[in-house]
């Protein structure tokens, strides 16, 4: 994990386009957060299982990849504010 990344307009518009990919299949809460080469998305925990289980899961992964991440993966904790990283 990357700490102290520059944000940089381009990195802001990737976040915003993963963010709206996810909220297209019926997410309102909605998080990604840049972790260097990877993509987390995160859903509120009760939502969690919803979007392991939604039938475009796998399009949405690909399309969130190709904007520039190595990976894409739900954080299966689901949305914490402020992003809190673990222990």
């Amino acid at each position: 994990m990357e700490l102290g990344i520059r944000v940089t307009p381009e990195l802001l518009a990737r976040i915003d386009e993963a963010e709206r990919i996810v909220r297209a299949l019926g997410f309102d809460v909605v998080r990604v957060r840049h972790r260097g080469r990877v993509a987390m998305i995160e859903v509120p925990p009760a939502e969690v299982d919803r979007i392991l289980e939604h039938p475009a899961l796998g399009g949405m992964l690909g399309a969130i990849a190709a904007l520039g991440w190595d990976q894409v993966r739900v954080d299966p904790t689901g949305y914490r504010p402020g992003g809190a990283l673990p222990g």
